[in-house]
């Protein structure tokens, strides 16, 4: 995260910037191009891309760096949904609006998210990532079509992980879980 009152505007948050890509989005770049191609034919096959809290708003200079990420994977995933559709594979996204932690961060008295304290004062609880992760099982195993799913907390994952499929409300303009 950017020092307090620093903007996107300054040299150092633009360097700041520019690491984060090359150490998130270009990866994630990478690894579409090297698989997606070879699986598009498969039936039954799935590609998920994560996205993160802050796309959709920035409440804080702190976290204009986090904000253009999660923005940035979003719209990626976005980008494989409508790339895949006459496809046989599946592309979806799992937005994460909460805060996440490995598990030995949880076993300390205050645990903290990878974003920090910034963000899990106001997305906590911090809870387990590899109940995140359960999610992204699901969504493979599934036969759902394409989809962008926003999870704004533990108990809305929980909710798609027992889920038997889910599907697009317009109403609410988003996908949630059908029982």
């Amino acid at each position: 995260p950017a020092p307090a009152g620093e903007g996107v505007s300054s040299s150092d948050a633009l360097r700041r910037i520019k690491e984060s890509y090359d150490r998130v989005f270009y990866p994630n770049l990478i690894a579409t191009t090297l698989f997606l191609d070879s699986i598009r034919d498969t039936e039954g096959a799935s590609f998920t891309v994560a996205g993160g809290p802050f796309t959709h708003h920035c409440p804080n200079p702190e976290l204009y760096n986090t904000s253009m990420m999660g923005a940035t994977l979003n719209h990626y995933g976005t980008i494989l949904t409508a790339n895949t559709k006459d496809s046989k594979c599946r592309a979806n996204n799992l937005c994460c609006h909460y805060a996440i932690a490995n598990p030995e961060e949880l076993e300390k008295s205050h645990p903290s998210s990878s974003f920090g304290p910034l963000l899990d004062k106001d997305f906590g609880p911090v809870t387990d990532c590899r109940d995140w992760g359960k999610a992204f099982v699901r969504v493979a195993k599934g036969s759902e079509r394409s989809g962008f799913i926003c999870m704004h907390d533990a108990g809305e994952t929980a909710i798609l992980v027992k889920s038997k499929e889910w599907k697009w409300f317009p109403d609410q303009n988003k996908y949630g879980p059908v029982y």
